[in-house]
């Protein structure tokens, strides 16, 4: 060891012999260069926990959202769900109030008439138990997400809200289920049961999400749910797509492509959709 360094020994530095100040880097080899590996990302690090107060009984509560500009959509699917890199903020939509079990989406977590007030007070604060919703995890897991929103499913029906909300959060909830089924241990002894299981799940809240809507066109007004009149048809006809209901697909698909006001991007998507119509009931004429 050089004598510059010999003193090092003593902090428990373990030098080479033949070391060298000034030694030359090694220059690797052509193709192999080697470059820095970039910081995996982690689903908390695109969260924030706030503390926001309950509008039903003003105590203060804790939730986890996504922070805002840090999350990348890279994709919609078949039902519409939003795809992100790196973490499935769709699980990161609801407020719950682990005092009195008032919950709903983020942005109607806001005051109710007092009619609204007293039947959630009634029916759900009087018996509610909320130890369950209150985690130190750094992440909502699956399963503790689809229960903050069928939580916010059965505010919605206990104070008689708007068809259109219900909808939205069933179309929501199989959005998460399907992030769940995708997302399962494949190498789980279960699961084949699991996805079998995941999969009806879906199938069942997509399936309330395509009735609701469908109700919610005869008898409420647009926007509905943030959705203008285009973006709620050309839900519904995804979502009769996947039900293999062509004929209302066509009906919610020729209102898109007539409408003056829908945009130049949903008509272009919604004639994609027509030959996939097309192509899907030439299929079922051939089975017979």
């Amino acid at each position: 060891m050089s004598n510059l360094f010999s003193d090092m020994s003593k902090f428990g530095i373990k030098l080479d012999d033949d070391i060298s100040i000034f030694e030359e880097e090694k220059k690797p080899e052509p193709g192999k260069a080697t470059a820095a590996a970039a910081p995996v990302a982690k689903e908390e690090d695109y969260l924030l926990e706030r503390s926001i107060k309950c509008p039903l009984c003003d105590s203060m509560t804790k939730v986890k959202t996504v922070k805002n500009g840090r999350v990348k959509q890279l994709e919609t699917d078949n039902v519409l769900r939003p795809i992100f890199k790196d973490i499935d903020a769709n699980k990161y939509g609801v407020s719950v109030c682990t005092t009195c079990g008032y919950a709903a989406l983020h942005s109607s977590f806001k005051p109710l008439p007092s009619a609204q007030a007293k039947l959630i007070k009634e029916k759900i604060s009087a018996g509610f138990d909320g130890s369950s919703f209150e985690t130190t995890d750094p992440t909502y897991s699956y399963d503790m997400a689809i229960e903050r929103y069928k939580l916010a499913l059965i505010n919605s029906v206990v104070k008689k809200g708007k068809v259109s909300e219900r909808a939205n959060i069933c179309l929501r909830i199989g959005w998460v289920m399907r992030g769940k089924k995708e997302n399962l241990d494949k190498n789980n002894p279960n699961y084949k049961v699991m996805f079998e299981d995941c999969q009806k799940q879906e199938d069942e809240f997509l399936k309330n999400a395509f009735e609701g809507f469908l109700k919610a066109t005869m008898s409420e007004d647009y926007p509905m749910c943030g959705m203008d009149e285009s973006t709620v048809d050309f839900l519904i006809t995804n979502l009769a797509i996947h039900f293999k209901k062509y004929d209302i697909a066509s009906k919610t698909l020729a209102r898109i492509l007539a409408s003056p006001s829908a945009t130049r991007r949903i008509k272009d998507k919604a004639y994609d959709l027509k030959e996939q119509i097309v192509e899907e009931i030439k299929k079922q004429k051939a089975n017979g």
